[in-house]
């Protein structure tokens, strides 16, 4: 009997808690088949399903004057959402608008690579006119 309460109060003062997931990490590039006229803002964002809808998880900066830009995203659990992830990149130039972008699921693969799609407009797109 005291082998049966001392194997209950283990199991109460150890309980059955779980190991946290670890945070999976996500490495990928951007290429763009034209070369950069200048230095050029790149935001890399990743996206997720939260209650029906898609929300911006998390949102990277660089700044670079050459392409591929090479990037590393450390993805907490919490983070991950109902289903799929995916990436999106913009690249735009200091006081222009968004002059080429790339979009992808993320698979199961190691190492993403987000090829930029330039705008017809590229590299003189403009800001939209607010007025």
């Amino acid at each position: 009997m005291s082998r049966i309460i001392a194997l209950i109060i283990s199991f109460l003062l150890v309980g059955c808690a779980t190991p946290p997931m670890p945070a999976q990490r996500i490495v990928g590039e951007v290429r763009m088949s034209r070369p950069l006229s200048r230095i050029a803002h790149i935001d890399v964002s990743m996206f997720g399903l939260y209650e029906g809808k898609v929300r911006e998880v998390q949102r990277t900066h660089f700044e670079t004057g050459n392409l591929p830009l090479f990037f590393s995203i450390k993805l907490n659990p919490a983070q991950r959402g109902e289903g799929e992830l995916y990436l999106r990149s913009t690249l735009s130039f200091p006081e222009r608008g968004v002059q080429a972008v790339a979009q992808q699921k993320l698979t199961g693969k190691n190492k993403v690579v987000l090829q930029m799609i330039p705008k017809t407009c590229y590299p003189n797109c403009q800001l939209p006119n607010t007025r």
